[in-house]
């Protein structure tokens, strides 16, 4: 549906069509919103959308050139910013480019200021994650009893692989068949060589192939053939989850892939390691070795 209010245009149906669209393929939306903003210049909105896409690519200089270009032709436009929820909802999805920015170039003090501003508007945009991060950055958490707080916050804090391990391994369950029926359930094959895995994944991020999703992590897609099931389907393919910039993982997971063109780093030459003539590893379930590392019985 196309609208249009004196000079004011867009075209939401084109919008709806363009976001849908992120799957992990965020150059291809960046390029449909190049094209679509230069048919309607006066999309605001559309302008957010674009820089965000740029940040999640690490494009930071090119969003902030345009984050400055979107709010000086928005403050020049009374008729768009004089409609109350409208500038309401624009000034939120600026401070949201904002915070993304201020967390990459790491400006914590500024982020602090921004965040805890009582007259910026943020709508319905999470701060709590965010706000513990750069309280950590800043150094505002020493003292703090860390064992009482959430698994993510424990981690911003200090990290701790074990951790981590505990905290995945509700996707190291053993292959049984009822589990895979359920719905939005993934996890990864018996035998997948998690501790290999993992020593390998964080030898090669951070890297250029990871996408800055969100306000404090970057994502990653790596491909290893059969690595585990997504409601019950066989997949090649796991995300991982880190905090943004380093390769402290937050957590990883057997992932769908439904774009194969999309930025991933193979890792299937660790199955030479493991089979290969020279190989002294003998493959171990991951469910045995959680079990023994944390001395737990299977249930």
């Amino acid at each position: 549906m196309n609208y249009k209010n004196n000079d004011y245009t867009y075209d939401s149906w084109e919008q709806k069509r363009i976001n849908e669209s992120f799957n992990f393929d965020y150059e291809e939306v960046a390029n449909e919103y190049d094209a679509y903003l230069r048919r309607y210049p006066k999309d605001f909105l559309g302008y957010t959308f674009y820089i965000n896409a740029l940040i999640t690519m690490g494009r930071i200089d090119e969003a902030k050139k345009e984050l400055d270009s979107v709010v000086a032709l928005a403050s020049s436009d009374k008729r768009i910013l004089n409609k109350v929820n409208y500038a309401k909802c624009f000034n939120e999805f600026i401070n949201y480019c904002k915070i993304r920015i201020l967390v990459h170039e790491e400006r914590w003090i500024e982020l602090y200021r921004l965040i805890n501003d009582p007259d910026q508007e943020f709508g319905n945009i999470s701060l709590a994650q965010v706000k513990m991060y750069c309280r950590n950055k800043l150094g505002l958490l020493e003292g703090e009893n860390k064992k009482k707080m959430p698994y993510l916050y424990r981690q911003m804090i200090k990290y701790d692989y074990n951790d981590l391990i505990r905290n995945m391994s509700k996707h190291l369950i053993d292959e049984v068949d009822y589990i895979y029926e359920q719905e939005n359930v993934s996890v990864f094959s018996t035998g997948y060589p998690l501790d290999m895995v993992i020593e390998e994944v964080q030898a090669r991020i951070p890297s250029d192939k990871g996408l800055f999703m969100g306000t404090i992590n970057d994502t990653y897609i790596f491909k290893y053939d059969g690595c585990g099931r997504v409601n019950g389907k066989l997949v090649d393919y796991f995300k991982v989850v880190v905090f943004h910039g380093t390769n402290d993982i937050i957590t990883m997971y057997p992932y769908a892939n439904n774009k194969k063109d999309a930025i991933y780093t193979d890792l299937n030459y660790i199955n030479d390691i493991i089979y290969g003539p020279n190989s002294i590893i003998r493959r171990k379930g991951q469910i045995d070795r959680f079990n023994a590392k944390y001395k737990r019985g299977v249930r």
